[in-house]
């Protein structure tokens, strides 16, 4: 048994999508004419945080390896 847990929200992370820009959280991005903004709130800045950590760790620079690799559809 792991415990009690500090926070169980219902969602690991809530997205809002709107159409004009959100003044209540400063983490928001404009694409394709709508707004998509995560919460202010602790959780969800902790996992859009640790989110962004996973992603910067999987981007690498691909012309250094030498074999380039295609996938077709």
């Amino acid at each position: 048994h792991t415990g009690a847990v500090a926070q169980d929200p219902p969602r690991t992370l809530a997205v809002e999508v709107t159409e004009r820009r959100p003044t209540d959280t400063p983490l928001s991005i404009s694409y394709g004419g709508s707004y998509y903004s995560v919460p202010n709130s602790v959780w969800d800045r902790e996992s859009f945080k640790l989110l962004y950590s996973l992603f910067q760790m999987t981007v690498t620079d691909v012309s250094k390896l030498g074999v380039p690799i295609t996938i077709s559809k």
